[in-house]
């Protein structure tokens, strides 16, 4: 016999992530087809041919940062962005040890997803841009701000936003430049 039709919504014991299955003792015949409409239906995919535009802070074509591993928003290897990136992972940088330490110090370790010293990845403009400060303060060592490829630095990373901490001076970015 078929379940029949719920007419609410069962709530989750706990909030769903991204690209996450609940566990059996909280599927319900309602949620069950909807995590598969969910599943089948990827929210946040991009090719590389659907970039048509992306400028990086030189003025020319968005450049590949990096494959392997897969960085960027969209998870195509290229630090390209769009309303849905709330946090600008506009930055395309090299990662060093000591900023592993000084992001992890701030609540996000970066090991934990697998990366490590020499790493390729697309990271958010204002924890960039936090670690250039706490640099210029003399707070963390030099090697602690990652090198910047600008050549796969998205333009949005400079977009002047008045008092902003998602947006760096193209000038802060040369100075690290690097690959």
């Amino acid at each position: 016999m078929p379940f029949p039709r719920l007419a609410f919504v069962i709530p989750l014991r706990r909030p769903l992530r991204k690209n996450t299955i609940p566990s059996p003792s909280v599927r319900t015949p309602y949620n069950s087809r909807r995590l598969v409409k969910i599943m089948s239906t990827p929210a946040v995919t991009r090719n590389p041919g659907d970039m048509i535009g992306a400028v990086n802070v030189l003025g020319t074509p968005l450049a590949l940062h990096s494959l392997s591993p897969p960085t960027g928003f969209f998870r195509n290897g290229f630090c390209d962005t769009n309303a849905s990136d709330i946090g600008s992972h506009t930055v395309a940088g090299i990662l060093t040890g000591p900023f592993l330490s000084f992001t992890a110090s701030r609540g996000n370790d970066l090991r934990r997803s697998g990366l490590t010293p020499g790493c390729r990845w697309c990271l958010c403009v204002s924890r960039w841009k936090e670690a250039y400060e706490a640099y210029k303060a003399g707070k963390i060592p030099r090697d602690a701000v990652p090198r910047v490829v600008l050549e796969a630095t998205h333009q949005r990373a400079v977009d002047k936003a008045e008092g902003s901490a998602k947006s760096v001076d193209v000038g802060m970015l040369k100075e690290f430049a690097g690959v």
